[in-house]
Order: structure tokens, then sequence, then C-alpha cells
């Protein structure tokens, strides 16, 4: 009884420090106080918490304020280098950027969510806001879908009914059945799009990574505004040189000499390089 005790309020506690992290993401740092408030908490609870976290370097402090601190980044890069199939993909994710000039990501299924492990920008992205660490509603995107079509359907539901099928536009697939048929599609024509579903006015084609197992390990996407991913070009042309980038990619993959890895073995992301951004907080 005194054990269940204890491991229920280990439990409590580590709850309360997660939520203490993601009240200074939302708040972008904030005093005790504020934070507090934020959370509902007694100012004596954050400020013990905080102050914990500080002395293991998880939270700077600049004067009466307290922010993430870096060493996230550490924990963030060691959780996406330990899957060496990334170190693979992230210059095909440049090259594509620079090829078509747009905008670019390399994602993942993580939870039920797409995260954005790599980015590339041509000279005329389009800026999303959006960055490395990213979590999206699969569904969503471009890149999330082409993850799903070659999902078992057991596990696209899971994901739906953890985090169902929320509306971001007016063209936003809301209704299960037709994300369904959809995903029917895209598996029988290797590439999946997304016309202003998750952004009014910008459109998107994604393609499945696949392993050497023939896993999919993840999505490759390219996206940019409707004046220039118009209809014709996303019918032949954008999925045309996607796919042929893919295909080099997934070439690389099978000859490469890491194991093979699924995305459901995928830990937290986000590794930082000069080119690398550091990941949004979620409001």
């Amino acid at each position: 009884m005194v054990k269940d005790r204890g491991e229920r309020n280990g439990v409590k506690t580590t709850d309360t420090v997660v939520r203490v992290i993601e009240a200074l993401m939302t708040l972008n740092g904030g005093r005790v106080t504020e934070v507090a408030d934020h959370l509902e908490m007694a100012p004596s609870t954050v400020h013990r918490h905080l102050t914990s976290l500080e002395e293991h370097d998880f939270v700077a402090k600049e004067g009466d304020t307290y922010k993430i601190g870096l060493r996230f980044l550490t924990v963030g890069g060691y959780a996406r280098n330990q899957r060496p199939e990334y170190t693979i993909v992230k210059p095909f994710v440049k090259e594509i950027a620079e090829e078509i000039d747009c905008r670019s990501v390399f994602m993942v299924e993580e939870h039920g969510l797409a995260v954005y492990l790599f980015r590339g920008a041509g000279s005329h992205a389009v800026e999303t806001h959006t960055v490395v660490g990213s979590r999206r509603h699969m569904h969503l995107i471009a890149g999330g879908k082409a993850i799903l079509a070659h999902y078992p359907r057991e596990r696209v539901d899971e994901i739906i009914d953890r985090w169902g099928l929320p509306q971001q536009t007016e063209d936003s697939i809301t209704d299960r059945e037709t994300l369904y048929e959809q995903l029917e599609e895209i598996k029988e024509q290797g590439v999946a799009f997304n016309r202003g579903e998750s952004i009014s006015g910008l459109h998107a084609v994604a393609a499945p990574v696949f392993g050497k197992r023939d896993e999919v390990l993840g999505a490759l996407t390219v996206s940019g505004p409707q004046s220039r991913f118009t209809q014709e070009n996303l019918e032949h042309d954008i999925p045309d040189r996607l796919i042929g980038t893919v295909k080099e990619l997934q070439l690389k993959i099978q000859f490469s000499n890491v194991p093979s890895i699924t995305t459901t073995e995928l830990d937290v992301p986000t590794t930082t390089s000069e080119e690398d951004e550091l990941p949004e907080h979620r409001g």
C-alpha cells in the first residue's frame, strides 16, 4: 500500500514537471507567479520544480524569468541521432527543396502525430512557421496521409480515436470514411496531396519513404503556394520529381550498412546543426 502510494506520488510529480516545462514553452518563459497562475498551482510548488530543473540545466534563469534550457537540444539530438537512417535522409531534403524551389520536410509518425525531422528551403519557399520538432495532425498534411496510407486500418483507427479529425480550414478532411477513401487512392498512386487542408492557399505533395524491410519510415513532402503548385504541376511535374528523389533515397537506404527501423520505434525528434531550427512551442 505504501509502495503504491509512493508510485502514484512519483507519477504525479512527473506530470507536474511536464506541465511546468510546457507552460514555459507556451509563455515563452515566465516568472514563478506567471507560471503558477497559468497552471493554477501554488507558487511554492512551481518554484520547487523550476529550481530542480535549473539545477539539472533543463531550465535557465535570467533575472526573475525562467526559460527552457539548451540542454533539451542535447536530449533531442540524441533521440534523432540514435536512428541512423535519418543521416541518409537529410541531404535529400535539401536537394529536393532546391530542385523544385520550395519548402521540403521529412517527417515521421510518433504517438499518432506527424513529427518534422528535417526541413529544406528553396529561394522562393513559403515560410509556414514550422520547425524541426513540430507536430501536426496526420490527416491534415500530405506527409501524414502518405504514412497513414501504408498503415493497417487498425492503426489508423487508433490514431483517429486518440486525436480525432480536427478541422483547420474549410478543405480539411473531417469524415473518417472520406479519409479512408483518400488513403486507398494514395496507396495506389504512390503520392499524397494537401490542397489547402492545413493552410489555405498552400499545396503540398508527399511520397512515403520505405526501409529495408519495405516498412514505411516516414514521408518526404514538398509544398508551395497554390499559384506555383497548380493543378497541372500537381498532376505530373512535381510528383514525378519527388518520386525520383525518393527512389534514389530508398536505394541509399537499401544499400547502407545501418539497421532498419520503423516509425513506431522512433523517440522524440530533433537534433540541431547550423541548418536546423529549434522546436516550436505548443500553445
